[in-house]
């Protein structure tokens, strides 16, 4: 898609009386976020103005962290926030060709801190304290008020993340305070807390009443550690899965944990078994093993996601699509939860974008059509514009590939619509080319042809 690049006031340091380092954005009162020379030069200005340090961790192709940019950090009420109790800076964590001086001056400072503290998901928002140790941090696209949220949390000693890993080891939490953390442990990489919390949090929970084994928090932390059929929750998945879907709010929940202790305590063990030996798994075996204790859709269902890895693992593109296909229309995925993995399959490997060919199997591009559907009315009642408008994207070109071109200019024209109502000028670029690439007619996806070419 187009990329629009928006200049922006350079603002001098004279306008803000004797604020250390250059400022570099500042757009509509949004967050001010300026350049220093050095990691020591940020430690200082946080002393002298009393202030955290808000360290925006980014890459150049990371479209959530533009979506920041654009959504959230221009914001006056976010900017008001952050201009009065941060000093801002924005890191760039991918090297390109293009870097200027000050973004390659920073290479060494970001390698320690991509080390140190694992950044591994853009954006990721990591907040120090004036001598330059880490209090708190977060990850991903979050609106106005979520983010808002994150900033006051940094703001509170005793709610901060680091803070609270520190009194966790003091044994000054309460149990159930430790879902919330290790839901913060496991997005940040930091496993080790996470299997110590997990583990604490459980041996707390089979002391309680059966009741409070049915709750979102709780659910998530045993789906996340349950081994096998042994374990003294597996019957919640079995027995109640109906309960357990209300709870966590998923149209598969209690199906997923099952599937994942099937995987654990069996399958996955013996595909590998199959594959070190350089053969193919003997699937109907496999299957028959699985009946003798579960019911036929839920072995057949469990075959098709171990043979998903294997055709995966293989590079076989249409045996993975194929199985792909089926699990959808047994309703295997567990809905919102996995919309992104099935826009993921239906834009890069059925349509044909970000380095992959497309199908040209007219019932697979049928099926992706309409699973995509689902998956645009589910991002437009969750209210994250950045994520619906990625969808409607994936869900116009399919039909547009499809060859039902009228229908794909409704949806991109009515999408064009949304956007400028929402006054999202990148959106509006990358919206109007669409609705051009498809007036034209050519073609849009990448077929093995293009693959060849590149190579």
């Amino acid at each position: 898609m187009r990329k629009i690049i928006i200049v922006l006031s350079i603002l001098t340091i004279s306008q803000f009386g004797d604020l250390q380092g250059q400022i570099i954005r500042k757009s509509n009162g949004g967050i001010i976020f300026r350049q220093f020379a050095d990691w020591s030069e940020v430690r200082t200005a946080a002393k002298k103005e009393n202030k955290l340090i808000f360290v925006d961790c980014f890459t150049t192709w990371c479209a959530p962290c533009r979506a920041m940019e654009h959504d959230v950090f221009s914001t006056d009420t976010v900017g008001s926030f952050f201009n009065s109790h941060f000093i801002s800076i924005r890191l760039q964590f991918d090297q390109t060709k293009g870097d200027n001086a000050h973004v390659k001056s920073w290479y060494g400072e970001v390698k320690k801190m991509d080390k140190k503290f694992s950044v591994d998901v853009y954006p990721s928002f990591l907040v120090f304290d004036s001598t330059g140790q880490i209090v708190h941090r977060g990850t991903s696209y979050q609106n106005v008020n979520s983010f808002l949220a994150f900033g006051k949390t940094a703001l509170d000693p005793k709610t901060r993340y680091y803070s609270l890993l520190n009194q966790y080891d003091l044994k000054l939490l309460h149990p159930e305070q430790f879902p919330a953390i290790i839901k913060m442990s496991t997005k940040f990489g930091n496993v080790q807390y996470a299997s110590r919390l997990s583990k604490d949090f459980l041996s707390y929970l089979v002391t309680r009443p059966e009741e409070e084994w049915y709750s979102k928090e709780a659910i998530a932390v045993i789906s996340d550690n349950i081994r096998g059929k042994q374990s003294r929750f597996y019957k919640m998945f079995t027995s109640n899965p109906g309960k357990v879907n209300k709870v966590t709010g998923g149209s598969a929940s209690s199906q997923r944990v099952l599937d994942t202790v099937i995987g654990r305590s069996f399958l996955n063990h013996a595909v590998s078994i199959y594959m070190s030996q350089g053969k193919e798994p003997a699937w109907d075996s496999l299957s028959k093993v699985l009946t003798r204790e579960h019911d036929v859709v839920t072995a057949r269902r469990n075959i098709l996601l171990a043979k998903l890895s294997y055709y995966e693992v293989l590079g076989d593109r249409e045996g993975y699509l194929s199985c792909f296909v089926e699990l959808v229309a047994m309703n295997a995925f567990d809905l919102p939860a996995s919309d992104s993995w099935l826009n993921y399959v239906a834009y890069s490997n059925i349509y044909g974008d970000n380095g992959n060919a497309g199908t040209d199997d007219s019932s697979k591009l049928s099926a992706a059509i309409n699973w995509m559907d689902g998956v645009v009315s589910r991002a437009r009642d969750n209210h994250v514009r950045g994520w619906y408008f990625t969808v409607l994207d994936t869900y116009f070109m399919l039909l547009y590939k499809g060859k039902q071109v009228d229908r794909a200019l409704e949806v991109a024209s009515n999408g064009l619509k949304e956007a400028i109502g929402d006054n999202n000028i990148k959106v509006i670029g990358n919206l109007e080319e669409r609705i051009q690439q498809i007036k034209s007619g050519r073609r849009t996806w990448l077929v093995e042809a293009d693959l060849k070419k590149n190579n």
